[in-house]
Parts: structure tokens; C-alpha cells; sequence
């Protein structure tokens, strides 16, 4: 164990089959800490790609540079379309059409109700 602290103070590297106890028993010897106070920390780090890194910081730079243009939201409103000639006629003809109707709405009154078939039955009577 003296051997590997020494390879370590050099430079050295511990090979991953040495790992585990071992080094648990090099941190208990050299830094007298008790085994009830070791608690084993297991840190994962999944870093991105470089190219993804560098991708995020030049698009960060542009973005500055896009951001600071004023931007014209007029264009973006919605607008709508002027009605042609025949769609013009046509809404008149619908609205004048059901204003049509409304003696013969009126008119229904007359037919509902309890005793509404009575007068039906008069109707049918005289023809």
C-alpha cells in the first residue's frame, strides 16, 4: 500500500481492480477517519457532446445579436379578407331570408298550448 501512495504522489494511476476496499482502507489509514462515519457518494455527470456545447454558446451569441432588432408585430396581425360581390348578396339574402319567417314564428303561438289542436281541427273542418 506504501508503494501505491507513492506511485500516486508521483503521477501515478490506480488501476480499477484495486479500487473499492483498498482505497476505503488507504482513506482510513492516512486520514484516520473512523469506519462508522464513511458513507458511500456515488456522483453520474452525463455531459453533452462538444459540438452540442459549442452549439449553445455560438446560438447564444446570435441570439444577442437577433434580439436587439426591433421587430415590426404590425405584419404579424391577423387580418381578414374583404367580402367579394357575391358573398356580399348572399349574407343579405340569408338575413332577409330568416326575417322572412318571422310572421309564420309569430303566428306558431297560436298552434301551441293545450287546446291547440282545436283550432287545427276547425281548419281541417272547413276545407
Amino acid at each position: 500500500m506504501e508503494n501505491m501512495m507513492k506511485n500516486l504522489e508521483q503521477g501515478g494511476q490506480v488501476s480499477e481492480e484495486s479500487q473499492g476496499m483498498l482505497a476505503l482502507e488507504i482513506c482510513l489509514k492516512h486520514q484516520k477517519i473512523k469506519r462508522g462515519n464513511i458513507m458511500a457518494i456515488e456522483q453520474v455527470q452525463n455531459l453533452p457532446q462538444q459540438y452540442v456545447t459549442d452549439l449553445g454558446a455560438d446560438y447564444g451569441k446570435q441570439l444577442a445579436g437577433l434580439t436587439s432588432i426591433p421587430l415590426d408585430t404590425a405584419r404579424l396581425a391577423p387580418q381578414v379578407a374583404a367580402q367579394d360581390p357575391l358573398q356580399t348578396q348572399a349574407y343579405n339574402l340569408a338575413g332577409s331570408g330568416v326575417g322572412a319567417y318571422q310572421p309564420y314564428l309569430t303566428q306558431q303561438a297560436a298552434y301551441s298550448g293545450p287546446q291547440a289542436y282545436q283550432s287545427l281541427c276547425l281548419r281541417i273542418n272547413k276545407m
